[in-house]
């Protein structure tokens, strides 16, 4: 959002460089995220919210006083206006309080009760400016160690005059290809207003309904620009259809049935492929769904028709699996496997190019179609890098991204859902929490191994210098040095011995062959990993896994880890190991996992939770907030929704 306007006067004020805003104008759209009501205030402490801080009138009846029990604090005798005294505890900058706190001091602060035995301690968290006495006050989300709350609404409010023009012009800019503001406004819900009422009514509101309505629409407007980024971004495609019609004999031919949702999924494959609009379908499914033959069905169908595609998988193991299959499905056909491994002489002519990331480093013919299977193992970068104005583009998952999921939801991808399963299976997920629920753990799992059961047990990191970011919410705490493969190894092999192997990003891939195979046969039992099992490793007599710190994972992770068991249908198991005891939403969010194996629920949950990245179509930003023309507000799911009937109509109108 940086201007070519900035100057480095304004970004010597401070840091409001960190937040995003670099120019004077762009404190118009660095919006509040609350309101406080100071238009009154408390005048009997016992009144104030053990909730919510409330505004009230003190007067310190003692001088202040440091004290460590039960921990650090400032405390002091203080009084309301019914003459009713209490003590007071200060948070915040102690030694700030210290300074300015004065015996007979008479302040406004932020302040809210708690109760103990009947006796009530006010607790105060900060002193309120004079110049917000009486007013609606905005509070803006700051960065921790960075500008106090005070600095940060006194520098945005100082150079809010002088922005709101600027800010208008520019967002009228962004607005132009949806049509005049006015009738923009009217369409958010905001008749007869103008750009600037609804900047000062964020910022300085007369009533809190003019609060909400002004972020809400602001909120909408913003959404709406999003949406034109989003579907218009890109340059302009080129016709490349194809009918498919060879598919079916082939099937035939490989003695391959369909289920009815594969049968669907062609469908709308060879719907999509004949439009003269390239392809955008995503195709969502489990492990044991039938994802790969779909993969084939496009790929062989387009060769047929004397084009090319490029399949692109996550690993080289998967992608030699599939070479495998391909050719048994089809020997007729000309193929080549491009991996790291692969030399100079490989065949890049043919028309199904099968591989790995080593795809995208090399020099390729006209590629018609692009197939990426995991899609949510590549960037959005790797995934289009071979996409051309021509190129169609099918991605499977089995938990697309949050961006993807967005560009799914307003209508740039077409879905194809793969429920079905040629082995059905049920797996129940357990939650153990803290010391109890380790040894409820630990005892199940002896009596399983006891019985000839196998387990697979994943770890966030390989050890403490893996700097390799975790894709959870809780991804950037603290690591357990006993939440690390290093760290927990031994203590398997204690229990355990030559029953225990393990498998990080670190081995070879000959050496995790080697351990696959042993644990397939059952000369290990139990394999302690981490994520490198997420994607591609087949271990089909499979039936437990332990998955450690599931906090520092998204909810796809996690899908994607359960999806490891009963591959050959049956039962299946998956424990999530918590050390302690969880926050409220960490605890919904595992509740939530716990309660459902549906992919498409555990997608839209993890959109809703994570955000949809940036919808721009030169973005690599997959999941977290959406900034479009706003800074730090981040659209949601819902909002863009919201907007998409407005702007479809005023779209559909201007053609």
């Amino acid at each position: 959002m940086a201007s070519s306007k900035s100057n480095n006067v304004f970004l010597r004020v401070g840091q409001l460089a960190t937040l995003g805003v670099e120019d004077r104008w762009q404190t118009a759209i660095y919006l509040p995220e609350s309101i406080d009501d100071l238009r009154t205030q408390h005048s009997s402490a016992p009144a104030l919210s053990t909730e919510a801080f409330e505004p009230i009138v003190l007067r310190l009846v003692s001088a202040p006083t440091v004290t460590n029990r039960p921990f650090l604090m400032v405390k002091a005798t203080v009084e309301d206006r019914e003459r009713g005294q209490y003590q007071a505890r200060f948070s915040g900058d102690l030694q700030a309080w210290m300074d300015s706190l004065k015996q007979g001091l008479v302040i406004c602060a932020m302040a809210k009760a708690r109760w103990w035995n009947e006796t009530l301690t006010v607790l105060v968290k900060e002193r309120i400016e004079k110049e917000w006495y009486g007013k609606l006050r905005p509070n803006y989300k700051g960065r921790p160690k960075g500008l106090t709350g005070s600095d940060l609404r006194r520098l945005i409010q100082q150079y809010l005059e002088e922005g709101i023009p600027d800010a208008c012009e520019r967002l009228v800019e962004h607005l132009a290809p949806l049509g005049k503001i006015d009738e923009l406004l009217e369409e958010v819900g905001c008749p007869g207003w103008n750009l600037r009422t609804l900047f000062l009514q964020a910022h300085r509101p007369h009533t809190p309904e003019y609060w909400e309505h002004s972020i809400s629409a602001l909120t909408r407007l913003d959404a709406l620009a999003g949406l034109h980024r989003a579907k218009a971004g890109g340059p302009k495609p080129i016709s490349n259809p194809f009918h498919i019609s060879t598919v079916e004999k082939r099937l035939r031919s490989a003695g391959i049935s369909l289920t009815d949702d594969q049968t669907n999924a062609l469908a709308v494959y060879r719907a999509a492929l004949a439009r003269k609009r390239p392809a955008r379908v995503m195709s969502l499914g489990d492990v044991g769904t039938g994802k790969s033959l779909c993969i084939y069905m496009v790929a062989a169908g387009i060769a047929d028709q004397g084009g090319r595609s490029m399949c692109l998988f996550p690993n080289s193991q998967l992608a030699v699996q599939m070479m495998e299959d391909f050719k048994h499905w089809a020997p007729d056909l000309e193929m080549s496997l491009v991996t790291s491994d692969s030399d100079a002489s490989v065949n890049l002519e043919a028309p199904i190019l099968i591989g790995t990331t080593a795809l995208l480093t090399r020099k390729l013919p006209k590629v018609d179609a692009v197939l990426v299977d995991e899609q949510h193992r590549f960037s959005r970068e790797q995934r289009e890098k071979k996409v051309g104005r021509h190129t169609h583009l099918f991605e499977f998952t089995a938990t697309c991204i949050p961006r993807t999921e967005a560009l799914v939801r307003i209508g740039l991808y077409e879905t194809v859902e793969l429920r079905q399963t040629f082995a059905p299976k049920t797996i129940y997920t357990h939650l153990h929490i803290g010391r109890e629920g380790r040894r409820d753990l630990f005892n199940m799992l002896l009596d399983d191994l006891k019985n000839g059961g196998r387990v697979l047990v994943v770890y966030p990191r390989k050890n403490l210098n893996d700097v390799e970011a975790v894709e959870g919410m809780e991804s950037r705490m603290e690591t357990n040095p006993m939440h690390t493969v290093e760290g927990a190894l031994p203590g398997w092999q204690a229990k355990f011995g030559d029953q225990v192997a393990s498998i990080t990003s670190d081995n070879t891939t000959e050496e995790k062959v080697a351990t696959l195979d042993a644990f397939a046969d059952g000369r290990i039992n139990v394999l302690v990993t981490t994520t490198v099992v997420e994607v591609g490793l087949n271990l089909p007599g499979l039936y437990r896994i332990v998955i450690v710190d599931p906090t520092r994972y998204g909810l796809a992770t996690l899908h994607q880890l359960r999806g490891r068991v009963a591959r050959k249908g049956g039962e299946g198991h998956c424990e999530l190991l918590c050390d302690d005891k969880l926050k409220a939403e960490q605890q919904d969010r595992l509740d939530f996992f716990c309660a459902t194996t549906d992919g498409f629920k555990i997608a839209a949950r993890d959109l809703e939770l994570r955000g949809a990245g940036d919808l721009g179509s030169g973005s690599d930003r997959q999941s977290g907030a959406d900034f479009v023309f706003l800074i730090g507000r981040k659209l949601s799911m819902a909002d863009f929704s919201l907007v998409l009937p407005i702007y479809t109509r005023r779209m559909d109108e201007a053609a």
